[in-house]
Formats: structure tokens, C-alpha cells, sequence
């Protein structure tokens, strides 16, 4: 059983990413692309906006999905002082993502965006792309770690934005659009893949390190594809198992027991002085406080009894 698994991890750890997982990515990456310039508000882009917006500015058009595709490598170059440039040298990739853009956009009646966004081929899409994933963080890691052999943090955070490198693009191919949009961040907001990518990326950095040396490295890399699929399959059904965690971890490491604290004496504080309060004007309507009007009436009972009395006293000397 075991030698079977192993087996099967070995064989998807030696996947060659180009051309079928290359490709998902691609076509995933531009109908992305096209599904947010739909979403533009009316000021920028009316209402069939990626329609007009393609054939209104076709060459921006091409160069947004163009930098959405190549992100890995223009952000890695980027990093690392290498030409940005150097990812245009590949003219077969740059021709199947100009057909993959045309096809898109420009389709009769759409047949290819709709086609796409069927749920099963949609789907069959995003494994491939999980799987294209695992493999950019793990070149990712062993790259910076031949540039940087002595760092740890540099190539933990070159193979997580290998993997994530289409959400860092966001802010520039905004830009291209017409629109800054500096919410888009994926630092103020991180995604679940961002999550899941962080944590595949900690593991085989790890291994690389040596202290998961007593794991296989194809079972790891294995492990970490499934992991990457079991969380795609979760993200359908709009769920994020990292929330708890997080929430956990915010409550106890970042002021989240402390800001309770500090709410729950606010509260205290403030139910007890309305509870004085309340008894106060109770003791002031039944007459208990000195000087209320209870106290009052009080007194103005007993001034009439004197005169009573009085009276009565003065009755009684004429009657002797």
C-alpha cells in the first residue's frame, strides 16, 4: 500500500506543468480578468463593460491579461533584480495566451465564456490550476533558496508569492484598466488561497530545511496537493476553515482577551451605575429621600394634623 502511494506521489510530484496545467491557468486567469471588468462601476465602464471595454481598448485589454498570466515571473524577476522583461522571451506562451484572451472576448454569442463557466469544466479547471500551484511554490522555495542559501524567511516568502502572484498583481492591472484600487490589496484582505498557499509553502520549507526530513518528499509534496484540492472543494461551498484559527489565535496573541476584558468592565461598570440610578428614582417617588416629593406631601399631611389638633384644643377651652 504504502510503495502504491508512493508511487502515485512521485508521479504527480514529475508532472510537467506546460502545456495542459499552464494552459487551465491561463484560461482561468483571463476570464478572471474579464469577470472584473464586468463588475466596474457605470462611471468607468457601462454596463456590457468587458464588451466595450475589449473593443474599445483591445491592445490595454491584451497587456492586463498578459501581466495577469505572467505574474509569477514578473514579480519574482522583481524581487530578485532580475530583467522583467525576460518572461516575454517565451513566444509560444505569450501566442496561447493571446488565443486564450481572443477566444474570451471575442467568441460568437460567447460560446467560450459560457463554455468556461459551466461548474463542471470550471472545476476540472481549478484542480488543474491547485495542482499547477504546489509546483510554483515549490520551485519558488528551491530557487530563492539557491540565491539565498543562508535566509529562511526570503525563500518561505518568494514561494508563497509564487503561488499567489495573480492576487499581488491585482493593483497593477487595475491600473492598466484605468482604475486605482488600492483596497485590492492582498495584504489587507488575504484570501483563502493565500492561507492555504502560506501553509504548503511553511511545509516544504521546512523539509528543505531539514526538519521534516523524515517525511518523503514526494508523500509531502502529495499531501499538499490534496490539501490544496480539499480547500478548493471547500471554497464552493463558501467556507473557510482557517476562521477559527484565526480567530483563536487573534484572541490570544493580538489584544483579543484583553479588549474583552476591557469590554466586559465597561459594561459592568455601566449596568451598575444604571442600577443606582434606577434605585434613586424609585426611592424618590415613594417618599424615601429626604426632600422628594413624598417628603413633601409628607409634611404637608403632618401641618394639617397640627392644625387639627390645634383647633380641637381651642374648641375644647370655650366648651369648659
Amino acid at each position: 500500500m504504502y510503495e502504491a502511494i508512493y508511487n502515485v506521489a512521485v508521479t504527480v510530484k514529475r508532472f510537467k506543468m506546460f502545456p495542459i496545467f499552464e494552459v487551465a491557468h491561463y484560461i482561468l486567469t483571463c476570464l478572471s480578468v474579464r469577470e472584473y471588468t464586468m463588475n466596474l462601476s457605470k462611471g468607468q465602464i457601462s454596463k456590457d463593460s468587458q464588451v466595450l471595454f475589449s473593443r474599445a481598448h483591445p491592445l490595454c485589454d491584451w497587456f492586463g491579461n498578459l501581466l495577469m498570466c505572467f505574474a509569477g515571473s514578473f514579480l519574482g524577476n522583481f524581487l530578485l533584480g532580475e530583467p522583467l522583461i525576460t518572461p516575454l522571451q517565451n513566444t509560444k506562451e505569450i501566442v496561447i495566451i493571446t488565443v486564450v484572451w481572443y477566444l474570451i472576448n471575442y467568441s460568437p454569442f460567447d460560446v467560450f465564456f459560457n463554455f468556461i463557466n459551466l461548474l463542471p469544466v470550471k472545476f476540472i479547471l481549478n484542480l488543474l490550476k491547485e495542482v499547477r500551484r504546489v509546483n510554483k511554490v515549490d520551485q519558488g522555495i528551491n530557487f530563492a533558496l539557491k540565491v539565498m542559501p543562508d535566509t529562511h524567511i526570503v525563500p518561505l516568502a518568494f514561494g508563497i508569492l509564487k503561488g499567489t502572484a495573480t492576487n499581488h498583481m491585482k493593483v497593477f492591472h487595475r491600473l492598466t484598466c484605468g482604475v486605482w484600487q488600492p483596497s485590492s490589496i492582498e495584504l489587507l484582505n488575504p484570501s483563502i488561497v493565500t492561507k492555504t498557499t502560506f501553509l504548503g509553502a511553511l511545509l516544504l520549507f521546512l523539509h528543505r530545511s531539514g526538519h521534516l526530513s523524515f517525511i518523503p518528499e514526494p508523500i509531502l509534496y502529495l499531501f499538499i496537493v490534496v490539501f490544496f484540492l480539499n480547500i478548493k472543494l471547500l471554497s464552493y461551498f463558501k467556507v473557510d476553515p482557517f476562521v477559527p484559527v484565526e480567530n483563536l489565535l487573534g484572541c490570544l496573541f493580538t489584544g483579543g482577551v484583553l479588549d474583552s476584558l476591557k469590554r466586559a468592565v465597561q459594561q459592568t461598570s455601566t449596568g451598575v451605575a444604571g442600577t443606582r440610578l434606577g434605585i434613586n428614582i424609585s426611592e424618590s417617588a415613594s417618599g424615601n429621600v429626604p426632600g422628594g416629593p413624598g417628603a413633601a406631601g409628607a409634611q404637608k399631611e403632618d401641618g394639617a394634623g397640627g392644625n387639627s389638633a390645634g383647633s380641637a384644643g381651642v374648641k375644647a377651652k370655650k366648651d369648659d
